[in-house]
Formats: C-alpha cells, structure tokens, sequence
C-alpha cells in the first residue's frame, strides 16, 4: 500500500479504471482529471474582491483569498469542539470569479455569494435530523449483538469467499433474533458511525438465513437510525490519511480489503455514496461501484465522484469488468 491508501496491485486483470475515454460516462469524463495543483492562478476580478469582503465578514481566514478549493477552520463551530479537533479544516470554501461558496462539514454551516447577492445559513444541528424512535432501538440492537467470531455471520461471510477482520466486533456484530420488520430473524449488524465526529448513529442490518449458507434475500438489508453522513468505517479513522476507499455494502468493503486495499469504508447504499461529502485532508477518493445491470451503482459512483471533482479533489471509479459481477467474485479470483 501506498500513502495514499492506493493498492499495490493496480492493474488487477478483473478490474477496470473508469477513464474520460470510457463510452459509459462521456458527459462525467471531467470526473476523472486529476486535478492540476500547480495551474496558474487567475487575475481576481469583482467576485473574488466581492468574496473575499464577504469571508472577512464572517471571520473567515484564508492563506490566500484566490480562484480555487480552500480548507480552514469553522468560525461557528471549531472553537466549540475538543482539543483534538479544534484545529481540522472542517469548513471548506470555493472561490470563482463570480463570488463564493463555503459548507461546515462539521455543523453544516452553509453561504455564498454571487454577482453581489449574499446568502448565509446558519448551522443546522445534527441532532435534529436523528429522531429518538429511532436512534434508540439501533443502540439497543448493537447492545444485544454480540462478537460474528464462531456465529452464522461468519459461516455466511465464508460463503461468499470473505473473512471477518481484525476487532471485527468494533464494527461487525451477530444478533441471533434481530427484529426485522415484523419478524425476528438472526442478522448481520453493522455500526454506522458519523463521518465527522465518529460517534455511533445506527445499525445496518443483513437478515441471514438460518444456517448461514446465505443471506435472507426476502426479508434484504435495512438500516436503522441516522445513514446520512455516515459511513460503516472497516478502517479506523487512525488509517484514513491522504485517500480513501467507498463501496455500497460491507460486503464489498470485505472484499475489498482481501485483495489488499485499505483503508475502505462501506456507505450501507447508493445514496450514501451519491452524497458522501468532501472531506478535510483527503486528497483522493476511490470508488469501488457495483456493476449492476440497473447501472444504479455506476450512477452513484459518478455523482460523488463529480462532487469530490468539484472540490478539488482526484475521484477514481473501479469497476468490475464483467456486468452483473460483483467484488467477491474480484475478490475470489485474486
């Protein structure tokens, strides 16, 4: 593994690198263009004068008030976190001629400017987004759940060529009667943690056949609790530095990680890709899509990775080359 959390193995036979050449995406290809760190700064013209009296304002400081993607401190809410947290770059600011943006991604702190027009919104407690009916029953559901070692969740993962990885029950947990709709049924449970701040927010539950040999395809997935900005982190935060790894279910986050990428965290689905946010200090983001025949997982995959494009960020899709084929089947012909 590289810095960046890049594998070794790039060029694995089973994999394609979505390029702007690709036929599949033409109207995304900018997606895909790294970003040139070293372009020559543009001349400031009125939106960029207009914007930089505009961040002043609100106290917002800048190396430098040019052209670009820029990463600070949240005046509104970096004063207010732990020690451990003050200092990150949690608001981030885009600057073009014609005025300015900027998002919290932290308290969700939103504004902008444009031809002369100003917009500021206050930040948006996250609490309120995450309704106690059903935030309880997730934590209630992790509590119940115990170690996957030695459990169905094990004999399931196994069926599908995966193993559990190490501390598997920080994030991966077994309930043997998880309710499930209106049924009880033994279930894979997976912790979904907040983006930013990492606290517990949910649960992903998997609805596992009685003998293991597969997962319930009736009774599917659900999630229970808050989904949005959060992710189901198969690495730690301690592992994630300059670039990161994103896939849909754990599933293909398992797999992932068996042929030697990391750090990668699973969304729990296409939305939560579709809309996972830039985040400080990540240069590069991955995205290990489905290659569903719906193309609903191609089609998440490019809308993050224009979001990351446009945050001045390098976003790269893998792929399985085959239609219908998944990262377990990757992963078993590694």
């Amino acid at each position: 593994m590289d810095g960046a959390g890049r594998p070794l193995n790039h060029h694995h036979p089973e994999i394609e690198r979505r390029r702007p050449s690709d036929e599949t995406a033409p109207q995304l290809s900018r997606t895909f263009h790294r970003h040139n760190r070293g372009r020559i700064e543009r001349e400031q013209g009125d939106g960029s004068a207009s914007a930089r009296d505009f961040l002043v304002a609100l106290g917002i400081r800048l190396r430098r008030y040019s052209e670009g993607g820029h990463n600070t401190t949240c005046p509104r809410c970096s004063a207010k976190r732990s020690v451990a947290h003050r200092k990150e770059p949690c608001l981030y600011v885009k600057i073009t001629h014609e005025g300015c943006g900027l998002r919290c991604y932290n308290c969700d702190w939103r504004g902008g400017t444009k031809g002369g027009e100003r917009d500021e919104r206050r930040p948006i407690s996250r609490a309120r987004h995450v309704p106690a009916s059903t935030e309880e029953p997730a934590a209630r559901i992790w509590a119940e759940s115990v170690s996957p070692d030695a459990t169905l969740v094990e004999r399931y993962l196994a069926s599908r060529g995966l193993a559990l990885p190490p501390d598997a029950s920080e994030v991966i947990r077994f309930h043997p009667s998880c309710p499930f709709k209106s049924a009880r049924v033994p279930a894979m449970v997976s912790l979904l943690r907040d983006i930013a701040t990492n606290e517990a927010c949910g649960v992903h539950r998997t609805a596992l056949l009685r003998d293991g040999s597969d997962r319930d395809r009736q009774l599917g997935k659900a999630m229970l609790g808050r989904a949005s900005a959060a992710a189901i982190k198969l690495s730690g935060d301690d592992d994630v530095t300059i670039g990161l790894g994103l896939s849909e279910g754990v599933e293909t986050a398992l797999s992932v990680l068996r042929i030697g990428w990391r750090p990668v965290w699973a969304c729990g689905s296409t939305s939560g890709i579709a809309a996972f946010p830039v985040l400080p200090g990540i240069e590069e983001i991955t995205v290990f899509a489905d290659n569903d025949e719906s193309g609903a997982g191609m089609r998440a995959a490019m809308v993050c990775a224009e979001l990351w494009r446009h945050g001045a960020r390098i976003a790269t899709i893998r792929v399985p080359s085959a239609t219908g084929a998944d990262w377990c089947d990757v992963a078993s012909s590694a």
